[in-house]
């Protein structure tokens, strides 16, 4: 057995062998007994191997498309049409999946992994106060998600894959495949086009602090306006409804990041997500970038995927995933990234979930530089509480 194939297999096993039984649930006393308090999140820990086809690694790491986080959320009612409530949510990552790197050549930080977030990746997540009305809708005052934010992200599995491009390899370093020379400085940003993630067309939004309305769903329809501190504005529009044991769930937005992007002047994105009462879903997510000085450039990335759940055993559902993703033109007219992406996750236990899969990122450079692919895989343990 070769060390490629004996450093996959360590990660697989590492994983699946690490998943722990659930706490107890408790409770949260409060001051005020008129508002409900609750206290939840998860755990999300796996290991990652990367191979970017010159330096390779195994790591542990906290799986960056669903982090470990906690919230504190208080719901209460000002009278029978109008409710009021306040989310708290904090990431604690100790280490992103999505930060790691093998390359150990000049430029990276430490020999074979530059490691990003070490006890240092507790942010706020969420922090906002809301008020909600039965006939008028939800309006948000705090730091949240924009109208815009996620309008990419329809259907695919948290743990594994969904959006526009897959979760990991951001930072992983990239080699030449005819000079055999890695790409160095990807740690500190300081070459251009030096890892996978300067190649991948970034879409959707970010949560920021903000004044936001959502009206309320009529048949299934709903608008969301929003303007931030930064002085974005967005607005989408969605739906979601079931007939004859098909669900649909769609989005459509519009972000203007004129006053607050140097080369982004908006962004259009959605997507659209299907699925049958027999366990079979299907998604496609799109987005575009209209930049200020485009000198012919038009940044797009797109994905698409298919699950599959179903009852294996009877410790939970097994969900399985594949995923094809593209980004183009993220830094000359010409460059690709194509991604591709197969994982399952599978539930163990009531809160509990296990999960592994396997991605591969190509990068296509109009420079005609030519890079080897970029492997990971990767498995983990998800508890949600």
């Amino acid at each position: 057995m070769n060390i490629k194939t004996t450093l996959m297999s360590s990660v697989a096993a590492a994983a699946l062998f690490a998943v722990a039984a659930p706490a107890q649930a408790g409770s949260v006393s409060n001051g005020n007994d008129a508002m409900s308090v609750t206290l939840s999140g998860q755990f999300n820990k796996g290991m990652w191997y990367y191979n970017n086809g010159e330096d390779a690694g195994v790591y542990q790491g906290d799986n960056g498309g669903a982090s470990s986080r906690a919230r504190i959320v208080a719901k209460g009612k000002v009278n029978e049409a109008v409710s009021v409530g306040g989310v708290y949510e904090w990431s604690m990552q100790s280490s992103d999946a999505g930060t790691l790197d093998p390359a150990d050549g000049v430029g990276a930080t430490g020999l074979n992994g530059t490691e990003g977030g070490t006890d240092a990746w507790f942010t706020v997540r969420h922090g906002y106060v809301s008020f909600d009305h039965k006939q008028m809708g939800t309006l948000k005052l705090g730091h949240t998600s924009p109208a815009g934010d996620g309008a990419s992200e329809n259907g695919g599995s948290g743990n594994l894959q969904y959006g526009t491009s897959n979760l990991f390899a951001g930072s992983v370093s990239l080699n030449n495949s005819v000079t055999n020379a890695t790409v160095t400085g990807s740690s500190s940003s300081n070459v251009t086009g030096s890892d996978v993630g300067a190649y991948r067309v970034s879409v959707d939004g970010s949560r920021s602090s903000l004044i936001r309305y959502d009206t309320p769903s009529i048949a299934g329809f709903k608008v969301g306006v929003s303007h931030t501190n930064e002085q974005e504005t967005g607005v989408e529009g969605s739906f979601s409804g079931k007939m004859a044991g098909f669900t649909l769930g769609a989005k459509l937005a519009y972000r203007n990041l004129a006053a607050s992007s140097t080369t982004i002047d908006d962004i259009v994105l959605g997507g659209v997500s299907v699925g049958h009462d027999s366990g079979i879903s299907a998604d496609f997510n799109m987005g575009k970038q209209d930049l200020k000085a485009a000198a012919g450039r038009d940044p797009i990335a797109w994905g698409a995927g298919i699950n599959f759940a179903t009852g294996l055993t009877s410790m939970g559902t097994t969900t399985f995933r594949a995923a094809y993703s593209m980004s183009e033109d993220n830094i000359l007219v010409g460059d690709e990234l194509t991604g591709m992406f197969i994982g399952v996750d599978q539930g163990v236990a009531d809160g509990v979930s296990v999960y592994l899969g396997a991605q591969l990122d190509d990068v296509d450079t109009k420079a005609s530089t030519t890079y080897d692919n970029v492997t990971t895989v990767f498995a983990g343990t998800k508890i949600v509480f």
